[in-house]
């Protein structure tokens, strides 16, 4: 399935050897058919998904050894995937498998970072601008997406999936990023939508503009 949707997407119009990072889960096949078919291509693992791995693992490590030592090992796996450098990043790798490597259960933890670490840390690979470390936002697009086409699937002509492609183009250039004050979760750019942020000036125009209708 995964290289059939990327032969369409060939078909389509994608240049497949300008792909430089591509962002998925951890799931078995994608890293197969990156190593098999996209090998330059650097694979990159959402940090909000790791943390939502790891955290259960924290819960039951605290019901053994207590919170504070929970944190701790919190901490030290933030420390690792906050970092600033690769270099720094290795630093903090190497003192979370010394204080945490060889304790029951927060091991798990710290084999978990292990493995997914050159996946955690493709932001900070040389040569790869402007890549930022999570895919959270590339998620909900797709997945908002898809709910669209599905409700809207019955309702379409034969060409009715182009239009809708469009004017969901235009929906999501315009939807404003939330202001909203969460612990886990800022907005880098509240109160502007896309367009807004790519420089464009959106005042007083609306949808059907945009469409050209």
């Amino acid at each position: 399935e995964i290289e059939r949707a990327f032969d369409l997407a060939a078909r389509a119009g994608l240049n497949l050897e300008q792909i430089k990072v591509f962002a998925s889960d951890g799931s078995a096949g994608f890293r197969e058919f990156l190593a098999r078919c996209l090998y330059w291509v650097h694979h990159q693992r959402c940090v909000f998904h790791l943390w939502r791995n790891v955290l259960p693992i924290i819960t039951r490590y605290a019901a053994v050894a207590g919170d504070e030592w929970a944190e701790g090992l919190k901490k030290c796996i933030a420390c690792v995937w906050n970092a600033g450098t690769t270099a720094e990043a290795e630093i903090m790798l190497k003192l979370l498998v010394g204080v945490y490597g060889t304790q029951p259960i927060a091991q798990e933890a710290v084999r978990l970072v292990q493995d997914t670490f050159e996946q955690a840390m493709t932001h900070l690979v040389a040569g790869l601008p402007g890549v930022s470390r999570t895919s959270c936002v590339c998620e909900w697009v797709w997945r908002y997406y898809k709910e669209r086409v599905r409700q809207m699937g019955g309702f379409m002509s034969t060409d009715g999936c182009d239009h809708f492609n469009a004017i969901w183009e235009v929906a999501l250039n315009f939807r404003r990023y939330q202001r909203r004050k969460e612990r886990l979760r800022q907005y880098k750019y509240p109160g502007l939508c896309p367009l807004e942020v790519a420089g464009v000036m959106v005042q007083g125009v609306t949808w059907l503009d945009a469409l050209a209708v």
